[in-house]
């Protein structure tokens, strides 16, 4: 069960009315530098800034995020997906895509309640978690603004990811001296296996048979 803020808590259970806003925040490298940077996005119409977890981030709006699906959350080990659109022309957009590697990026979702009356922020609480999966760039037609298509993967994605450390024979050794499983992993696959039949010897000199043809000098004794 998911903890809601109390001031959330109190707010709907008092039925008043109620407006929602999704803040998608990345992490992604920076292709220049090659360090982690933070980038968020929102469907308010402003830039704006929300604390998060005791720290202060900067979401920008003004329709960035063009469509977003239902969250689909269960329970269990299974990968979900989300979807989302967001529009090619905003420049923190074009940063995004363009100038950091979003491939796995880290990303997490937040939902922001406000009083639609007064504009007030009620609070936010994170709803969703996982990484970037993959981006598609559509070609735009003839006086239509393409978006961009992006799939994100739940937190799930990262138990499906296998150690490198568990495919060395040092590191098994280093674990239990006596494992071997994988003793000849850096020859695998380059070593011909013979299955159902014998291994063809190679043909080797007979000694009592001459290296070369003779020669008609060799015949005649000269």
């Amino acid at each position: 069960m998911r903890d809601w803020p109390s001031p959330m808590v109190t707010y709907l259970q008092s039925r008043a009315p109620v407006r929602g806003h999704a803040l998608i925040w990345f992490t992604a490298k920076n292709r220049t530098t090659g360090l982690p940077e933070e980038t968020g996005l929102w469907t308010g119409e402003e830039v704006r800034d929300f604390t998060i977890d005791a720290v202060t981030r900067t979401y920008y709006g003004a329709g960035n995020i063009i469509d977003l699906e239902p969250l689909v959350v269960s329970a269990g080990l299974a990968v979900q997906m989300q979807t989302l659109a967001i529009t090619q022309v905003s420049p923190e957009v074009v940063n995004l895509i363009r100038g950091y590697d979003t491939r796995l990026a880290p990303c997490e979702m937040h939902l922001a309640l406000f009083n639609p009356e007064t504009e007030a922020l009620i609070g936010t609480t994170r709803v969703w978690k996982g990484f970037v999966d993959k981006i598609s760039l559509p070609t735009a037609k003839m006086n239509e603004n393409a978006s961009i298509n992006m799939t994100l993967a739940s937190a799930a994605r990262g138990l499906t990811v296998g150690l490198a450390s568990k495919r060395s024979d040092a590191t098994l050794r280093a674990r239990s001296p006596s494992d071997a499983f994988r003793q000849y992993a850096d020859i695998a696959g380059k070593v011909e296996v013979y299955w159902g039949k014998t291994k063809k010897k190679p043909k080797t000199a007979n000694p009592l048979l001459p290296t070369k043809p003779p020669t008609l000098g060799g015949i005649l004794g000269k």
